[in-house]
């Protein structure tokens, strides 16, 4: 996973001894700037016969601090010189923060040497003492989790080191430790060695990523990144299933198989949820769900495409007679091969055609409402499909349950009801005429409304079933992807329309101030100055009322 790549040693070490603008810098002895520098070359001999030579010297100590403010150890550390780090480990210096350094610039020899010393009494849990130049929320498992190091991060957790939390973080507002945080816990290595299942951490991670994208208004592209690069390597990671039986249990996520027979798929399920697109649309994962598809009929799937064809609407044309033999015989191999996934869409496509025809003769009867043979069909047809929907959240639990499939069928019992309703009282009542009245009130209208709506809904619902049609699927995606986009535009192209409109309503509605009736009463003045004739403006000017009030003001 290139995207994790770790940074290049030499470039990190510049970066990090070039960092004196940091903090200020301090007044030292001469034998502590040179005891530094020996460090920083690594003279181990000199640096140890001045250890031995000034131990009991008062101008100098080993935890001394070079103009950065880091320790001797912390500089070995950083040009990677293992035997300098023993040396000044044994003469009793304090760690500080090399092992954050040695961790960052993925030393691991280093890391070892590090965890193998005791810790000071004085330091954090982190092994970093109060005063330090990484940030106070950074930890060795932290920045091993950022470069991905496995073998690193491996040791720090046999060594218990903390491991990020939470609850760090949760409700802080400070997205920089935020992002740190979910940088390290999305890293492919600290998601195999912390998490059981790391399929499940993986869907969980999304969904909180996807929550945070959701509520910020800036700085959200980093936040998608590490969502992306998740999602990458939760693709890559289902390509170490090495037959269909390993990626069945993943994909189940644990479920006893024997019980759903396969088919429940909870963890492709979250993936679905969460959007996680390349994981669903991974080889293994497809050819998984084509011989699930295709289960007790192979033959159908490895068949050319006019084959498939034929077959489709062969069973499409018998689905009367397998579904009577389904309910004689469904637990023999004739009833578990009509239960297969293929029968069933095809089954399940053939009823759905046979339903909305029924409803397209109900709309082109002249009375929709007369009690008839089509409409009977549709009301047995509404209760077969709410049993059915129950079945499937009974058995199937409310993952079966959508959007579309309530609006549908809460517009077709209620519209039923009220026709049932409205037919009723009508047959009832002798004394009203048996055709629609022109009352609006009229349960009967309600229900012709209601079942307007669901057949838009029942035919945008049937078009789901063609997704699995190579040709006309991708359209449909791609249609699906443009409807939010349309919503905008619309949104835009109406505020314009509406100015325009306003504009033009200002500019037609107003008075025209050099019209025909002024020229007439301004000629009639002037001829009528040395007369007794009386006339005023709305004489000459009625249609303009507003404007002549305007006028008569002045």
């Amino acid at each position: 996973m290139e995207s994790y790549a770790s940074q290049d040693e030499e470039q990190a070490e510049h970066d990090i001894f070039s960092e004196e603008s940091r903090s200020l810098p301090k007044e030292k002895s001469p034998l502590q700037r040179h005891f530094l520098c020996l460090v920083k070359d690594g003279v181990l001999e000199e640096v140890e016969a001045m250890l031995r030579d000034n131990l009991d010297d008062l101008s100098f100590t080993i935890n001394c601090l070079d103009p950065c403010g880091r320790s001797a150890v912390e500089l070995a550390t950083i040009r990677g010189n293992q035997e300098m780090v023993e040396t000044l480990l044994r003469h009793g210096a304090d760690l500080g923060d090399s092992l954050l350094y040695a961790v960052d610039l993925e030393k691991e020899d280093i890391v070892k040497i590090l965890l193998s010393h005791k810790w000071p009494t004085n330091s954090t849990e982190k092994g970093t003492p109060k005063e330090s130049l990484f940030s106070s929320h950074v930890t060795p498992v932290l920045l091993a989790a950022h470069r991905n190091n496995y073998s690193i991060l491996k040791l720090l957790l046999d060594h218990q080191c903390p491991l990020p939390r939470i609850g760090d973080v949760r409700g802080s507002t400070n997205h920089r430790v935020m992002l740190d945080y979910y940088r390290a816990v999305t890293s492919p290595s600290f998601i195999l060695l912390t998490s059981q299942d790391p399929f499940e951490t993986a869907f969980k991670l999304k969904e909180e990523l996807n929550n945070i994208v959701s509520c910020l208004e800036t700085g959200k592209r980093k936040f998608q990144e590490l969502s992306v690069r998740l999602e990458e390597f939760i693709a890559e990671l289902i390509d170490f299933a090495r037959c269909p039986e390993e990626v069945m249990t993943v994909l189940n996520g644990g479920d006893n198989m024997e019980d759903i027979a396969g088919l429940r798929m909870r963890q492709l399920r979250k993936a679905i949820a969460v959007g996680y697109k390349k994981f669903v649309a991974n080889d293994k994962c497809q050819e998984l769900l084509n011989l699930q598809f295709y289960r007790y009929h192979p033959w159908i799937l490895h068949s050319s495409k006019l084959k498939k064809s034929l077959a489709v609407l062969l069973l499409e044309i018998l689905t009367p007679v397998l579904a009577v033999l389904y309910l004689v015989v469904p637990k023999t191999r004739l009833g578990q091969s009509i239960a297969s996934p293929v029968v069933k869409y095809s089954m399940k496509a053939w009823s759905w055609f046979i339903f909305l025809q029924s409803m397209t003769l109900i709309g082109a009867l002249d009375h929709p409402v007369l009690v008839s043979v089509s409409l009977v069909i549709y009301c047995f047809w509404v209760l077969a499909m709410v049993w059915e929907k129950i079945e499937e959240i009974w058995t199937a639990s409310v993952d079966a349950w959508n959007k579309w499939d309530l609006l549908q069928l809460l517009c077709h019992v209620a519209g039923m009801g009220c026709l049932v309703g409205g037919l009723v009282v009508l047959i009832l009542d002798h004394g009203l005429e048996f055709h629609l009245s022109g009352d609006e009130l009229n349960p009967v209208f309600f229900g012709v409304y209601l079942l307007a709506i669901a057949v838009i809904v029942s035919f945008a619902r049937y078009m789901s079933m063609l997704m699995f049609s190579e040709t006309i699927g991708p359209l449909l995606l791609s249609m699906y992807k443009m409807v939010g986009d349309i919503f905008k535009f619309m949104i835009v192209f109406v505020i314009i329309i509406i100015g325009f409109g306003t504009a033009f309503l200002f500019l037609y509605s107003a008075p025209r101030v050099f019209s025909d009736c002024h020229v007439e009463y301004y000629q009639a003045v002037s001829q009528a100055n040395n007369t007794n004739v009386n006339f005023t403006f709305e004489d000459f000017c009625h249609d303009y009322g507003d404007f002549t009030q305007y006028v008569m003001l002045f």
